[in-house]
């Protein structure tokens, strides 16, 4: 027993320092793969804070763009807003102008109008004064004529008897 007891043992201390030598192993393995992840991880944190910083900066670029942008935009437009605004000023002062000489034109005209009225007027009334007065002196003259006529006739009739007689 004693022989199977130390041959035990001994491969009991051979098993002992199998483990012992697979356990250091273990560990070197262990802390190799820790370093290579640690590695690994500090590279991959390197290349993403890179990208990131990389993609900030890009995206401030693009930002400050069209900030750039904008505020020229809106100058712009303030711009545009002033010359709208100075043109509907004088749109509207212009109508103003417009309507005020509109009706200067229509008071002009109906005075005229009022006018060329009573010029008509007075013209239709002295051109019946004139044809009564000149009705009144043909009428005369008509009288005159027919008296002057009768005496007419008759010195014709003794001048033509005249002229007969003496040829």
């Amino acid at each position: 027993m004693s022989q199977e007891y130390s041959g035990l043992r001994s491969e009991l201390d051979k098993v002992k320092e199998i483990v012992r030598n697979v356990s250091s192993q273990v560990d070197v393995e262990s802390q190799a793969v820790q370093s290579h992840t640690a590695s690994q991880s500090s590279n991959f944190e390197g290349r993403m804070v890179q990208q990131l910083s990389s993609m900030r900066e890009e995206l401030e670029q693009r930002i400050q763009i069209s900030s750039s942008q904008s505020t020229l935009a809106l100058q712009d437009l303030q711009q545009q807003q002033g010359r709208c605004q100075e043109g509907i000023t004088n749109i509207l002062g212009m109508e103003k102008d417009l309507m005020t000489q509109v009706k200067s034109g229509i008071t002009e005209v109906f005075r005229l109008q009022q006018q060329d009225d009573k010029h008509f007027t007075d013209l239709s009334r002295l051109l019946e004064d004139k044809t009564s007065q000149q009705d009144e002196q043909l009428v005369t003259l008509l009288q005159q004529s027919d008296n002057t006529s009768g005496a007419l006739s008759q010195d014709l009739f003794r001048f033509r008897k005249k002229v007969y007689d003496d040829m």
